[in-house]
């Protein structure tokens, strides 16, 4: 057999998958809803599985269909789960629903695996415990495993902004605790991680008072309701057939990007435009000669 291998370009329209960011913070919304929501558009990946996985054990009830998830809520008090919950490899899933469960009645045990035990979880913890949870690491080390005892209160704490995931955690779960929450945010980095959390809570029209991203003010005893929304797909997966178009003289078009989305990754799209790259943003989507 004879293989040749020529030079050619790339042509053609890709759809990109969604976004695990947004997919995550919808699932943890719709789980502590008071209703049914619909998640459409949802990734399907091993991430967005760990936090369907944390809230079931929650209480919330998630069914999954081709292209949606159906998600029933268990409301403001989630419960305690029965058993460890394993978050697998997600850091995300993990920070978001440590809050959560510090929102039972009652304690629940959180590890993952080998890579996400060894990741700093003390700052949440701190922030948790002076909220009104108990929250402390089994080790003693400021990591995965840890036990989360509610519920919170509300209150007055400073969070580190190493990750946003320990400030989006805070800013998700404390609207459902019964007293205002003031939060001081320390080097506060991912900010547009941060705007996209604002956004979904803007959606509930829970509106917390931001001071220029270095306090925010989180009005205490909200509930979320049900809601129907299409996760938007993801420029971080977008940015490799975004460069690969401009640099080898191709043309394709990206379906499902929204330049009104508040991921951080958008910015690749400026910056192909300013390196000359022929870019058409559409209500289709983007597309990028080079």
């Amino acid at each position: 057999m004879r293989l040749e291998v020529s030079k050619s370009n790339l042509m053609g329209t890709v759809a990109i998958p969604p976004s695990k960011s947004h997919t995550i913070r919808a699932v943890a919304l719709a789980a502590l809803a008071d209703g049914t929501s619909e998640i459409l558009n949802p990734l399907e990946s091993e991430d967005a599985e760990s936090a369907a996985r944390l809230y079931r054990a929650l209480g919330a009830k998630i069914h999954k269909e081709e292209g949606r998830w159906i998600v029933e809520g268990a409301g403001d008090r989630p419960v305690a789960p029965e058993d460890v919950i394993d978050v697998a490899n997600s850091g995300t899933a993990c920070r978001i629903g440590m809050g959560s469960a510090a929102l039972c009645r009652g304690y629940s045990v959180i590890t993952g695996d080998e890579q996400t035990r060894g990741r700093p979880m003390e700052s949440l913890l701190s922030a948790l415990t002076d909220l009104g949870a108990e929250a402390f690491s089994t080790r003693g080390n400021g990591c995965l495993p840890v036990v989360i005892g509610g519920p919170m209160k509300g209150g007055e704490t400073t969070v580190e902004g190493v990750t946003s995931q320990f400030l989006t955690s805070l800013l998700i779960n404390c609207p459902l605790a019964p007293e205002d929450t003031i939060v001081h945010v320390s080097g506060l980095r991912e900010r547009p991680y941060i705007d996209m959390t604002l956004r979904w809570l803007e959606k509930q029209e829970v509106m917390p008072k931001n001071d220029n991203y270095e306090t925010f003010t989180i009005p205490g005893g909200r509930s979320y309701l049900p809601f129907r929304e299409v996760v938007p797909a993801d420029f971080s997966s977008a940015t490799f057939f975004l460069c690969a178009a401009a640099i080898t003289n191709s043309g394709i078009m990206l379906h499902g990007l929204d330049m009104n989305d508040t991921q951080g990754d958008k910015e690749v799209v400026k910056f192909l435009i300013e390196m000359g790259a022929d870019v058409d943003v559409t209500h289709k989507g983007v597309r990028v000669r080079g």
